[in-house]
């Protein structure tokens, strides 16, 4: 992508609503909604009793390893 054509691109500022993005064809493409504060919190104090960080190798390989940990609010 050449760096003028990054203007084109919409900026989706931060909101407390979701936000849904489709294909033409109205498949979903990505979906983003904001964590309360307070869930938030709740995991950067819990952090400490999570599993050492494992690392996972994708099937084709050709992103290396990639950090795992899974979470729940």
């Amino acid at each position: 992508m050449l760096p003028s054509e990054l203007s084109t691109f919409r900026i989706l500022l931060p909101t407390i609503e979701h936000v849904e993005i489709q294909d033409k064809d109205g498949s979903l493409l990505a979906y983003r909604f904001r964590i309360p504060d307070s869930l938030v919190q709740g995991l950067v104090e819990t952090d400490q009793q999570l599993p050492e960080l494992t690392y996972i190798i994708k099937e084709n390989r050709s992103s290396g390893r990639v950090p795992m940990r899974h979470y729940a609010a």
